[in-house]
């Protein structure tokens, strides 16, 4: 089974329990921390067509969503999609779906989208390379693109939390960054951690993001580390963790300079 056959069979494994657990509100550092400093990152999409890619069951789509922008919801598992369509259907947005692997975009026209947002997937896809000139091939000259991912000098195959002897979170350990290999990882909600999931992560180094941006085109025009504001910490404690030792996320913002590629 290949990288991307086995992405999709786990993340369709992982629909129902993600997407139930999604709209529970249990992923606290996304839903209050990362995602609303992602959507803060974007311009105005009036009049836009925006391709959302790796859209899961549809919450980047949803939250990006704004009064006249087009939102194209685009994701390679079919059971992660029928969530999404299932949202859309009871609150209606006017988010269209398409299932599709993100390197190989084929029913996207050429010169057809504005702008590009990619919220914590690119790091679960393989061949970041071809899904960055895929990108590049569909946006529209001048077109831009918003990507978030696991900050990955972190979150590296080797990362762990490690506890003090009263059980408490006291640091992190990273190892194996410029290990290439794709990996297994397993991870669960805090609140239902019986609940476990397992993706498959390609753990691309801080500069491999880059080189495959400027390669398909992009010249980098944004890269900021957010962290947890102290009165999210006040609210969230748990933040409180990320605040001091060690990135959650990393963004990346470029525009299009050469459609030829």
């Amino acid at each position: 089974m290949n990288d991307l056959k086995k992405t999709t069979r786990l993340w369709s494994k992982n629909a129902k329990n993600w997407s139930a657990g999604i709209r529970d509100g249990l992923d606290v550092i996304n839903n209050q921390f990362g995602l609303p400093f992602f959507v803060s990152q974007l311009p105005d999409l009036k009049g836009k067509t925006v391709l959302d890619a790796g859209c899961g069951e549809g919450r980047s789509s949803r939250a990006i969503i704004q009064p006249g922008a087009r939102i194209i919801g685009v994701d390679i598992s079919s059971s992660m999609l029928d969530f999404a369509r299932e949202e859309e259907a009871q609150h209606p947005k006017g988010i269209q779906y398409i299932e599709a692997s993100c390197d190989l975009l084929d029913t996207i026209e050429s010169k057809s989208i504005d702008i590009v947002t990619c919220y914590m997937s690119l790091m679960d896809m393989p061949n970041i390379d071809q899904v960055m000139h895929q990108f590049s091939r569909v946006l529209k000259p001048n077109g831009e693109i918003f990507i978030m991912v696991r900050h990955p000098c972190f979150f590296t195959p080797g990362f762990s939390v490690y506890r003090s002897k009263t059980d408490e979170r006291a640091g992190v350990t990273v190892s194996s960054y410029f290990k290439n290999d794709a990996y297994i990882d397993r991870f669960s909600f805090p609140e239902l951690p019986k609940a476990q999931f397992e993706v498959i992560r390609f753990p691309y180094t801080l500069s491999q993001y880059m080189a495959s941006m400027n390669n398909a085109g992009f010249i980098l025009q944004g890269l900021k580390e957010p962290t947890p504001p102290i009165s999210l910490c006040a609210t969230h404690p748990r933040l409180n963790f990320w605040r001091t030792h060690a990135g959650i996320f990393l963004f990346l913002q470029g525009i299009l300079n050469n459609n030829d590629i």
